[in-house]
């Protein structure tokens, strides 16, 4: 869905403070992706995605976007409902070979259907990814999200952070900024890499699955909430039945074992993260999994816009 054109007043706001961020100071440009419980019989969830951007590379990345999709506007569930593949793998190799770039994603699943359920879950992946930042990035300034179409919802975000910060979880002095990808197109990373991400969870049979972890694990850090708290970012989160069988399949490719990268402010974290055999944390994740799951992806297979963009998104 288009939006209208921003105000002169917020553009001018948001790139004062982008021009003001110093060489290597960080923001993340945040988006989410979510299923509600029920949905193709299948678990609810809830994730937030992070794209850690260094202050020198902001500029320059907005006009790589514009030169790859071809225009200003860009939205990663229409482009695949509407056969552009091809645009969306540019962007995820864009993104790929970013010297710095980061990748940071808190997921936990979801039990109930209703708008408070599912902000409830919402708060709680973006607080854990907002900490988990502050802790790792000592140069984080900030946090850019896309704003929702109800003003309520997104005065609960500002009061959620408002919390973290008064209760010292977070600094003071982070920004928190709330705004159309009309005036950040930087939006549009998350935007694909939450979609990237969401695929791995809802389509594991699907071509679309994969690319996660052929363009973007590398330099990612996922946390699962719940019962085992798993911060390496080798591994896919909420796995179901078919991914458990396509991870004991001796010919799958090895796309989920490699090593992550150290670059960018977080490498030194996902380096420390990465310690706890993949076969064990796989485990962790399948005691989750439900054999019903399995045959509910007939119908799931066919769906490949994202649900959570029924109403707007960050």
């Amino acid at each position: 869905m288009r939006t209208s054109r921003p105000s002169s007043a917020a553009l001018s706001s948001h790139l004062d403070f982008l021009s003001k961020l110093g060489s290597n100071e960080s923001v993340v440009y945040l988006d989410e992706t979510f299923r509600r419980e029920g949905d193709h019989n299948e678990h609810g969830f809830y994730s937030v995605c992070g794209v850690v951007l260094q202050g020198q590379h902001i500029f320059t990345m907005q006009d790589d976007l514009r030169e790859i999709v071809g225009g200003n506007y860009w939205h990663a569930t229409e482009a695949l409902r509407d056969g552009r593949t091809d645009v969306f793998l540019d962007m995820l190799e864009h993104m790929r070979s970013h010297p710095t770039m980061n990748i940071i994603v808190a997921t936990t699943n979801v039990d109930g259907s209703d708008e408070q359920a599912m902000e409830k879950a919402r708060h709680q992946v973006l607080s854990e990814l907002l900490i988990d930042l502050t802790n790792a990035d000592k140069s984080f300034r900030g946090a850019i999200l896309e704003k929702r179409e109800q003003s309520r919802k997104d005065n609960s975000d500002r009061a959620l952070v408002k919390k973290l910060q008064n209760s010292k979880l977070l600094s003071p002095a982070m920004a928190f900024k709330l705004i159309s990808p009309q005036i950040d197109r930087n939006l549009w990373l998350p935007d694909t890499a939450a979609m990237a991400y969401r695929r791995t969870i809802t389509h594991p049979y699907n071509e679309t699955s994969q690319w996660f972890g052929d363009y973007l694990q590398k330099f990612s850090h996922v946390t699962v909430l719940n019962e085992n708290t798993n911060p390496d970012p080798r591994v896919l989160p909420i796995m179901s039945e078919r991914m458990k069988k396509i991870q004991n399949d001796p010919q799958a490719p090895e796309r989920y074992n490699q090593a992550p990268e150290a670059k960018g402010p977080l490498g030194f974290l996902m380096q420390q993260q990465a310690k706890m055999p993949l076969a064990q944390l796989i485990e962790q994740q399948l005691n989750r999994a439900t054999p019903d799951n399995a045959q509910s992806e007939t119908s799931s297979n066919n769906e490949l816009g994202n649900t959570d963009h029924q109403s707007p998104t960050l």
